[in-house]
Order: structure tokens, then C-alpha cells, then sequence
């Protein structure tokens, strides 16, 4: 994961900002269709993607193994979740 993941960091037009937070679910394959549960990912200011990614349920995957959300209506991955999905 980006060193700067999760934390504050300099915008590169000046001032301070936060990570940005993204919706994301495994990709179809990569497990069932039920626990494709979307999660929320802090992901770095800089744009730049990192190697993993770590949601804030604590379930950490490769990016590859992500993909966007953009739906309003999903199954949330439960908070304090074993880390699993």
C-alpha cells in the first residue's frame, strides 16, 4: 500500500488535502456473486494507485482484484469485518 495512504498530504497545487474515498467490490471471478460487498477505500491524494488496497472494514486486496462502484444501492461490507472480502 502507498505510504501515503490514509493520511493527509500536499495537494501538488498547493495546500493540503485528504484521501480521496472510493467504492469498490471484487471483480466477478474472483469470489462469489454474495460477497461481492462493496467497500469503502481510502485512495491517496497523489492519484496514484496503489499495489493493495486496505478498506476501512480491514479486508485488504490487490488492486487488480478491484473495480469501481458507482451504484447507490449495495450490500456494505460490515464494519470491523473478519478481513476476508
Amino acid at each position: 500500500m502507498s505510504p501515503t495512504a490514509g493520511r493527509t498530504v500536499l495537494s501538488p497545487w498547493g495546500g493540503v488535502t485528504a484521501p480521496v474515498l472510493v467504492l469498490v467490490r471484487l471483480r466477478r471471478g474472483v469470489v462469489g456473486e454474495r460477497a461481492r460487498v462493496v467497500h469503502i477505500v481510502p485512495f491517496p491524494a497523489t492519484g496514484e494507485v496503489p499495489e493493495s488496497l486496505t478498506a476501512y472494514c480491514g479486508g485488504a486486496r490487490p488492486a487488480r482484484q478491484v473495480a469501481g462502484y458507482r451504484r447507490k444501492r449495495a450490500k456494505p461490507a460490515r464494519l470491523g469485518g473478519t478481513g476476508s472480502g
